[in-house]
């Protein structure tokens, strides 16, 4: 192994023992929070100088089964389809029928 790779090893603490604060912080702020994001926790942990990436909040918080469910509705697509509106007239000249016959000639 190079001496380098041995030293930054060293100096860097290990990947998981790092996340573990802000984890717990997490937990802390939606407890206080419920309806909360990961955007808005963010905010919070920004305000607490806590300066973790959004991106990383999001993934942590997925970790620990924390997203919000309070938008999560979905709606509806627009659909102005009413059925049948109004009357259907008789059909009083038979259009339908003499197509066909001046078709088949």
């Amino acid at each position: 192994m190079a001496k380098s790779t041995y030293e930054y090893i060293i100096s860097h603490e290990p990947n998981g023992s790092s996340d573990q604060s802000v984890k717990q912080t997490i937990q802390i702020i939606k407890k206080n929070h419920p309806a909360y994001g990961y955007r808005r926790v963010t905010g919070e942990l920004h305000r607490m100088n806590i300066l973790v990436n959004h991106k990383k909040v999001l993934v942590l918080m997925r970790e620990l089964q924390l997203l919000s469910t309070a938008f999560n509705k979905r709606t509806r697509k627009y659909n102005s389809y009413r059925g049948n509106v109004g009357t259907v007239a008789k059909n009083l000249i038979n259009r339908v029928s003499s197509l066909i016959v001046l078709i088949k000639n």
